[in-house]
């Protein structure tokens, strides 16, 4: 079987937005008015131009993200920030930004604390006890199978390592 970030990129922006649907703490900028939709459906339209950009300015391909605690979580992924960009190498991050959901003027914030090494086009996965789950991805060396769950608190990071894939 063989891998296709761009599948991976996919996958994990989906699951951010049904995530994002499934969350009541938005503060009210990011989820559309509407009907409510049936019981246990995680559907609704979401406005992601209505949260701040990253403050980067390059944006981000690939990058883990998900919601802990009533923020949202990016960390890591890659980009090509240096021009002409189909002349330069791709840079792959490990930054880790986190958006306080529940403050209306909030920005990003970029922790000092940075993941163990750069990474990108995994899953990611919003877990409501263990925070932002990131599974396998690339390094830019190669892919991985490492596993872990990254939770914020609006204090303090947390990373903790799970058993990888196999």
């Amino acid at each position: 079987m063989t891998h296709h970030p761009k599948i991976g990129s996919c996958l994990a922006r989906l699951l951010l937005v049904v995530t994002l649907a499934a969350t009541p703490i938005l503060g009210g900028r990011a989820v559309a008015e509407g009907p409510t939709p049936p019981e246990g459906t995680a559907v609704v339209e979401v406005d992601l131009d209505a949260l701040p950009p990253l403050p980067d300015g390059e944006g981000l391909a690939g990058a883990i993200a998900g919601l802990t605690d009533g923020h949202l979580l990016v960390a890591g992924g890659a980009n090509f920030p240096n021009t002409p960009r189909w002349e330069t190498d791709k840079v792959w991050h490990d930054a880790i930004q986190v958006l306080d959901l529940a403050a209306a003027d909030a920005g990003w914030r970029t922790l000092g604390t940075r993941l163990d090494r750069p990474i990108g086009y995994g899953i990611s996965v919003s877990h409501p006890s263990r925070g932002v789950i990131s599974i396998g991805g690339d390094t830019g060396d190669g892919f991985t199978g490492e596993v872990m769950a990254m939770r914020f608190d609006g204090e303090s990071f947390m990373l903790e390592s799970l058993p990888p894939l196999p």
